[in-house]
């Protein structure tokens, strides 16, 4: 896991973190920005401190691998879900885990905290998304969810919409008090692996396995932007490569190749060149 310095439109690394012994599979940064937790396929969530690379707990009560995390608003509790099929809510001062919600009945893939710091929703393979309430031990709210896996929560800055994204290719807008679906976006062609909501404007962005990141308005839905993020071998031309096996090629592809069909008595192609841009926006990973 690397975490990036950002500054001046470009983005250097800080440090590399090491420590889980299987991938890392979500982080998340604390409200004061002063904690970093993963969470990994080890089994285990860590907590580092976002200056530098020193790990101050590991979480080790989940069963299986730990798939998504969120911090509440206060910065005093970690939700975490996992493939055991639980969500389970840590108390980071103590390192305890103070609730383990066992409402699901298939791997739990994501999860988000609501505003009030008091109401987690989670959700995952069993098609639901499940709104508890951690304090009073009460479900609150089931959402059904039938045509595909929930990969994606997020809540609004009010509390009052839950959106998600699903293998289903969609982004949906949920009443998470009444579980009316408001509104379902399909623009997407392929999962939507993440959703997050503007602090501020409210604007809804999703991100998808098309390669493609939207932005839509909170209230009328209506598409706004797009972006599109580049493959390194974009538009690279591979037809006159020699060498390559089936698999080789089909994994250049994946990654942006493409290979035109040469007709009768055409000279070979020329490979396009390969450039490298500088990066002028920011990111973390």
């Amino acid at each position: 896991m690397k975490v990036w310095h950002l500054a001046d439109q470009s983005a250097v690394c800080a440090y590399t973190i090491g420590g889980h012994s299987d991938s890392i599979l979500a982080v998340a940064f604390s409200p004061d920005g002063q904690l970093l937790a993963s969470a990994s396929g080890d089994k285990t969530i860590r907590l580092w401190r976002s200056d530098r690379n020193e790990c101050l707990a590991c979480l080790t009560d989940h069963q299986d691998k730990v798939l998504d995390l969120a911090f509440s608003p206060c910065g005093q509790y970690l939700a975490t879900v996992s493939e055991d099929q639980t969500a389970k809510v840590w108390n980071i001062p103590t390192e305890q885990c103070i609730y383990n919600f066992t409402g699901h009945t298939d791997r739990v893939i994501a999860v988000s905290f609501h505003p009030d710091g008091q109401q987690v929703a989670s959700a995952g393979q069993d098609h639901q998304i499940k709104i508890w309430n951690f304090r009073t031990n009460e479900i609150i709210l089931t959402i059904d969810y039938p045509d595909g896996w929930v990969l994606a929560l997020a809540y609004s800055p009010c509390g009052r919409w839950l959106v998600n994204g699903g293998n289903d290719h969609q982004v949906c807008v949920w009443d998470a008090v009444t579980g009316e679906c408001l509104h379902s976006i399909t623009k997407h062609t392929d999962w939507v692996w993440d959703v997050a909501i503007h602090p501020i404007n409210g604007s809804i962005i999703s991100a998808g396995a098309d390669e493609m990141i939207y932005f839509w308005k909170e209230q009328t839905r209506e598409f706004q932007t797009s972006l599109r993020v580049a493959r390194p071998y974009e538009n690279m031309n591979i037809t006159a490569v020699q060498g390559l096996t089936a698999a080789q090629k089909n994994n250049l592809k994946k990654l942006g190749a493409v290979e035109i069909p040469t007709a009768p008595n055409q000279k070979d192609s020329k490979l396009l060149p390969i450039n490298f841009r500088k990066n002028k926006e920011r990111f973390a990973n």
